[in-house]
């Protein structure tokens, strides 16, 4: 777990109270029955980590039968886009996190949360699949969702579509935004509170009708599109936040969360060794 200060560390507790109904004197019984509600499925291996299992936990307010739902889903997931499983190493993708193609801010929302920026602009369809940007935002995920902020507050998500053209929509096939819907809703041990659209041009319509049939009710009514409007989305995230490039008031050399990047960098022993576990392919 990540350095945090002590009084940060007591609003967090305090609000896992109230709002995950956390206890901490419970929690090892959790994650006991966690393990006990998996035992049944005979073709599923998960790692002996309490760090990474608790994240499923918070995710569902330790409701263990959802929790164990979930983690199964998971590693359902992670099975499904076993053709990307070469690409799921930070290391391999050390180009496309140093031009913030996907990055976490390193300012928080006025609720705590993460945010989570993804700019088509800093894709470049002639060096980069949609695969590797995919196995960017796992892993980058992966990495925001082992901070204790994040397991009790959410994340926001920001995708600014500038930029994006049929170059980038040809690449998009419906297999893989199936996989994303999954990824947004039971799948995922994050809680993702708000997705925002921005700068979406006419083409991405197409995109989207194609994932909207796989999103339920509750995680439409999450996603707010703002087209072109900076302003629109300033009401949900403030300026003070927001790197210039989309119309904030951070630096655009200051906005990432570089030291979220470094950790994750450093961890491609950690993200090998997660490829172990799960269900065979």
């Amino acid at each position: 777990m990540y350095d945090t200060t002590d009084l940060e560390l007591e609003r967090l507790r305090v609000k896992a109270k109230l709002e995950i109904g956390e206890k901490e004197e419970l929690i090892p019984q959790y994650l006991q029955e966690l393990r006990d509600a998996v035992k049944d499925d005979s073709e599923l291996r998960i790692p002996n980590d309490n760090e990474f299992l608790i994240r499923f936990l918070r995710a569902r307010k330790y409701n263990v039968d959802r929790a164990a739902k979930m983690l199964k889903k998971f590693f359902t997931l992670r099975k499904n886009v076993n053709d990307i499983a070469h690409l799921l190493r930070p290391s391999k993708h050390i180009n496309l996190y140093k031009a913030d193609a996907s990055t976490i801010l390193k300012k928080r929302d006025a609720k705590g949360r993460h945010i989570l920026l993804l700019r088509v602009a800093q894709w470049d369809t002639n060096k980069y699949s949609f695969d590797d940007c995919l196995a960017c935002i796992f892993l980058m995920l992966d990495e925001s969702t082992a901070t204790l902020d994040t397991q009790y507050n959410g994340i926001t998500v920001i995708l600014d579509f500038k930029g994006f053209g049929f170059s980038h929509a040809r690449l998009i096939g419906p297999r893989r935004l199936q996989q994303i819907a999954s990824l947004l809703q039971d799948s995922y041990p994050a809680r993702f509170k708000e997705i925002h659209l921005l700068n979406h041009p006419s083409i991405f319509n197409m995109v989207f009708s194609l994932i909207k049939p796989f999103l339920k009710e509750k995680i439409r009514k999450r996603i707010n599109f703002h087209a072109y409007d900076i302003a629109s989305l300033q009401k949900f995230v403030s300026a003070d936040i927001l790197p210039e490039v989309i119309g904030g008031r951070v630096d655009n050399d200051e906005f990432s969360d570089t030291e979220l990047v470094k950790r994750l960098l450093s961890k491609d022993d950690y993200y090998d060794d997660l490829l172990s576990y799960g269900y065979d392919t």
